[in-house]
This record gives C-alpha cells, structure tokens and sequence, in this order.
C-alpha cells in the first residue's frame, strides 16, 4: 500500500527483484516473479525479465511469471508477441498471452500480418490455443483481410479449432465480403463438419464463381450423397473456376455416377478443370478412367495439365500400367516420354505387380517391354530385361522391388 501511488519508489525495487530472478533458490525468484507484476507495471524492464522468466525450469516460477504478466496488460501483450518469434517457448508464451485475455488476442491479431512468418504462424498457434469466442472472432475477422500470408494463417488455425470455429464460418460464408466467403467455405472444407452442409449447399448458387467453387471443393469432402446433383450442375458452370471446384468436390465425394461427365470434363478448355478432372479421376481409382487419362498424357495441349495427369495415372497405379505400356509400344519419342514420367509416378511396386498379371496375355511384347524398362533407367541392360522372369512363384527377395531400372528417380522430367 505505501508503494501503491508512488512510483519512483516502485522504481527502486525493479532493480533488485530482476536480480532475484537469477537467484539459485526457486522460492526467491517466484516470490521475485510476482512482486514485479505490482512494483515494475510501469517498468518495461519488469516486463521483459517476466517474458525472459517463462523459461525458468521451475514451473511455480513460469507460472508466476504468467500471473504478473497477466496484470500487465498491453505492454505484456506486445512484448509476448515479439518472444513468439522464440519457437523454443512457444508453449509457455501461448499461456501467458491467454492469461492477458482482451489484450494478448488484440496483440495476436495484429501480429498474423507480421513480416516474420515465425511470428505469423505463431500467432495463429496461439489463436488456435486460446480457442475461445474472442481468439475465433478475431481469426474470422482475418479472412476479410488483403494480407494474404495473414489468411493462409487464420485459415489454418480455424481449421484446428474444429467444431468451435464452425458456426462462425457458417455466418462468414452467408454474410462475408466476397473474399471472406471465399476463404470461409476453405477454412469449413479443413474442419469437415456436417453442419456446413447445408450452407456449402447454397453457397453453391453464390454470385462469385470463385465462391462456387471453394463451396463445390468443400462440399465434396462431407461425402453426402445429396451433393452429387448440384455438383454435377456445378460442373457445367460458365466460370472455369467453378467447374475446377466441381471435378475436385466430385472426386472427393467418390461416386462412382461421377465417371462419365469426368471423362467429358477432361477435355475442357479451361487448363484448370482439365488438371482437377484428372486428379479426381485418380482419386477416384477407377480402372475405366486409365485409358482415357492416357489418353489426355498424350494429347493435351498444355505441359502443366500433363504432368498433372501423369500423377494421377500414378494414384491409380498398376491399373494404368496395361494401357501406358500400350501406348508407349505405338507412340512417337514424345510420347513415349511422357508414358515414362506416368510409369516413373507409379513407381517399382507398382508397375512390377501389373507386369506379373500382365504376363500372360499381354499385348506388349518382351523387345518392347525392354524398351520400356530402358527408357525408365538409360543404365539398365536390355539384355536382362528379355531375361527377366516375372514369375508370381518366385517373388522378388525383400528390399529388392525399389530397385534397378523400376525405382523412383526423385524428379520431374521437363518436356
């Protein structure tokens, strides 16, 4: 109390009591810890010693600590904020940030359009800690923000919370500038809940074509069979951008009545659709979809769109290997590399268990087969491979199947 409106003598006790906070006696520097959340409030130095202080290894010390800086307000704040940048800490600055309630969310806030992106993402972690009404509103007003890197974090974040996040998002996506819909309907698609149902539905029939389609990617990953209609609907949207999250949510959704307006889709002008159809198909893993996709390997007019295509035939593994090892015995150079960078996207497991099941009835002969092989690996010998005995009674020793000319090669051939 003789202290209490005094604060040139609060002044001369900071000194000592940071000097406690080294001392070798852990009750000495608790005690030390709590006394400068009253005599140092209007002492900066008090507030760095207690941020240094949540690294004390006694945790009645750290916590302490965090009860001072709690008092502090907005200075502790600010001055947590800045020690996020310490990823060694994180835990502990997370706490004492929450204990500073109103004004540690204020400080995370404006701290998600830090340049640092330690500091962004530490930021959100935080958010994502606190995890109460204020910490989700504050990530919800970040949506609507022009700072990108801000709503890449804010967008994380909320899809961490889960469940709490969501009602929040639901009333963005109604309501929100037409950006803030748009990262709503992204941040709704982490979470996966079933309650964005119905609002992903409607969203579906936005003004804002790019709303469309994060609303149409979204929808598709609840699996409700409801869906199928209106996506297929979103499929044949004027705007590119809204057919794309359509063939994305149809391949997430995984119906198999989704195959036949796919393989139309893989032939739309829009490069963007053509490369989500292709990843859709390949989620999808249907034997019918590898021989149109190789298709699309062969003859699509762009480089990128190929390359996606060349890793979807990957996720459908040995299923495309028939049709590839086919094409590749009638296509010209060009071709045949890209038959190679699908093969090499398969990998050895793979395309080593289709060559087994093909033995018998396959329509690419051994010379061919060599070649094939030959084109995956320039160091493999021709020789061996006329030679090699694909015999499911004589399986290969373990350790051996991601070896020689079948193994991954670690990079992406430029054509």
């Amino acid at each position: 109390m003789l202290l209490a409106n005094d604060a040139p003598a609060r002044a001369r006790f900071v000194g000592p009591l940071i000097a406690d906070l080294g001392d070798p006696d852990h009750v000495v520097r608790w005690r030390a810890a709590l006394a400068l959340g009253y005599v140092g409030r209007d002492d900066p130095r008090a507030t760095l010693a207690l941020v240094y202080t949540l690294r004390d290894r006694n945790e009645t010390v750290r916590d302490c600590a965090t009860r001072s800086l709690a008092g502090l307000g907005q200075r502790a704040a600010e001055a947590l904020v800045e020690a996020l940048a310490d990823e060694t800490e994180t835990a502990a600055i997370v706490r004492a940030l929450a204990a500073t309630g109103a004004h540690g969310i204020a400080a995370l806030t404006s701290a998600l359009s830090s340049g640092d992106p330690h500091v962004r993402w530490a930021a959100a972690a935080a958010l994502e800690e606190i995890a109460d009404e204020g910490a989700v509103r504050a990530l919800i007003g970040c949506l609507s923000s022009d700072n990108a890197p801000a709503r890449e974090c804010a967008i994380s974040a909320l899809g961490h919370m889960g469940s709490k996040a969501v009602p929040a998002l639901i009333e963005m996506l109604a309501s929100g500038e037409t950006g803030a819909r748009r990262t709503a309907a992204t941040a709704l698609d982490s979470i996966g809940d079933a309650r964005a149902f119905m609002p992903l539905l409607v969203a579906l029939s936005d003004d804002d074509p790019g709303v469309r389609g994060a609303a149409a990617w979204a929808i598709g990953a609840l699996h409700d069979p409801r869906s199928f209609g209106p996506l297929l609907v979103a499929l044949d949207d004027e705007h590119g951008t809204t057919r794309a999250g359509a063939a994305a949510g149809l391949g997430r959704l995984g119906d198999d009545r989704a195959l036949g307006p796919l393989l139309v889709a893989l032939s739309d002008p829009d490069d963007r659709v053509r490369t989500r159809t292709a990843a859709a198909l390949g989620e999808m893993g249907c034997a019918d979809a590898a021989l149109p996709l190789v298709s699309a390997l062969i003859l699509d007019p762009s480089v990128e769109v190929r390359h996606h295509i060349a890793d979807a035939l990957g996720e459908l593994g040995p299923l495309a290997v028939a049709p590839l090892l086919a094409a590749f015995e009638h296509e010209e150079e060009e071709g045949r590399e890209w038959v190679v960078t699908a093969l090499e996207a398969i990998g050895a497991q793979g395309v080593t268990t289709a060559l087994v099941q093909l033995e018998d009835g396959g329509s690419l002969g051994a010379e061919g087969l060599a070649e094939a092989l030959a084109w995956l690996d320039e160091e493999y010998d021709e020789d061996e491979a006329l030679d090699a005995d694909f015999d499911e009674d004589e399986p290969e020793e373990p350790g051996t199947a991601a070896s020689g000319p079948l193994a991954p090669t670690g990079t992406r051939a430029t054509r």
